[in-house]
């Protein structure tokens, strides 16, 4: 009998059992509420120590984009220490509550779609997870220092030349955008890895790219589905939102409120996906592959992968 589609097979098992997308909701909105506050206390502190001069305000008035990166330059230099000091606190901070967060949802939604709850090691997670958070760092430290070379390989004295900045520019952001994207999917994968037999962080590295090459078609179908899905989301918002835009002179309110709902409700959507295409990707894992091994006996999800784990 052939066995279900496994991507369709996630979109089922996340209708079926709302407690998946419900939890999914629950952690990234939880920390989305949790960063805006900490973004917001960064603002009131940064509102109350930065001036703005008469020739500052009249540079926003004007749009004057030189003068306006000028004064902006100049409001960072004056206040470098109260922004350094905001982003030692701030930003760790943030990263901190994401790895948290994110390590306990994904540690219960996993746990509802295997077979026993010792599979999964919190723990296994909370490294999986706080090794993605290092990834963007790491992957943001090498977006500025690159942008900040090749400005200074563009500079000759006081004059840029912006034609070889941006020749220089586009493409390494390009590539670093590919390569951070293809670690970060891995990074995703993982955690998934540990419901099909990994039983650490490291294994499961190791499996997920282990899976990640023998069964690309079947992930990529999977990703590109809840992308795709989420993409025509976000274009039957932003068409509801322009479609009443007539609605801001004579109801403000009206439309603000209508802007929010049919947001969060696009979140709430794309939440279902993610829910959705992690169901898949777990179906993907620990399907029992279609090979028998040498000696006669059904070869495991890691073997058939050409991975063994030790």
């Amino acid at each position: 009998m052939t066995p279900p589609n496994p991507v369709t097979q996630g979109f089922r098992i996340a209708w079926r059992r709302p407690s998946l997308w419900v939890w999914e909701i629950l952690w990234r909105w939880a920390f989305g509420l949790a960063a805006l506050g900490l973004l917001f206390y960064a603002y009131r502190v940064l509102a109350g120590s930065i001036s703005v001069t008469e020739a500052d305000a009249l540079a926003w008035r004007n749009r004057d984009v030189m003068t306006l990166a000028a004064s902006l330059a100049q409001i960072i230099v004056d206040n470098a220490s109260v922004l350094l000091s905001l982003a030692l606190r701030i930003l760790p901070t943030i990263s901190v509550l994401w790895v948290v967060l994110s390590s306990f949802g994904r540690y219960v939604t996993l746990n509802s779609l295997v077979e026993s709850r010792d599979q999964l090691s919190f723990r296994s997670v909370f490294w999986l997870q706080a090794v993605r958070v290092l990834s963007m760092w790491l992957g943001t430290f090498v977006l500025v220092a690159t942008i900040g070379i090749e400005g200074q390989i563009a500079t000759r004295g006081d004059n840029t030349d912006f034609a070889l900045y941006y020749i220089m520019v586009l493409p390494s952001l390009l590539v670093i955008a590919i390569v951070w994207s293809i670690v970060n999917w891995y990074l995703a994968l993982a955690p998934v890895c540990l419901c099909a037999g990994a039983n650490s962080a490291w294994r499961a590295l190791r499996m997920a790219l282990a899976l990640g090459r023998s069964h690309r078609p079947e992930f990529a179908s999977a990703s590109f589905l809840s992308m795709l899905l989420r993409v025509a989301g976000i274009m039957i918002a932003f068409v509801l939102c322009v479609a009443t835009s007539g609605w801001m002179g004579p109801a403000p309110r009206a439309y603000t409120t209508l802007v929010t709902v049919v947001t969060l409700a696009y979140l709430a959507f794309a939440d279902f996906l993610f829910a959705a295409r992690q169901a898949s990707f777990v179906e993907i894992a620990v399907r029992p592959p279609q090979i028998v091994a040498t000696d006669g006996a059904p070869a495991s999800k890691a073997t058939a992968a050409g991975f063994r784990i030790q």
